[in-house]
């Protein structure tokens, strides 16, 4: 199931879901992912969270390395070409908290 209804998969899928700092850096360790993008982004959460921990610090290098695009698949976030500088990622950091407490609003949430 998906956010726009039932999806019919040619090919096995799964979903894995890992919590915890030490349990995510374990998997990267002893498991990891196969596919180069995957392994990429494996290796920048297990730095991001090793580094900064899961504060706002931690979200700016997020939105330093990646970023947000809608409607584009099931993967929304993409890694920057060249990633951007702390102030720069500061300010995309507040525009993209605040385009979402609009949608919240919007939605009748917060």
């Amino acid at each position: 199931m998906t956010s726009k209804g039932r999806a019919v998969a040619k090919r096995d899928c799964y979903s894995l879901q890992i919590g915890g700092r030490e349990s995510i850096v374990r998997y990267r360790d002893e498991i990891g992912f196969v596919t180069t993008r995957k392994r990429r982004k494996l290796d920048d959460i297990s730095y991001i969270l090793t580094e900064f921990g899961t504060g706002w610090e931690a979200a700016v290098e997020w939105i330093r390395r990646y970023e947000y695009r809608m409607g584009e698949g099931r993967q929304r976030w993409f890694r920057r070409s060249r990633p951007l500088e702390w102030g720069e990622a500061e300010r995309e950091y507040e525009r993209f908290l605040s385009r979402r407490r609009a949608m919240l609003r919007a939605q009748g949430g917060q």
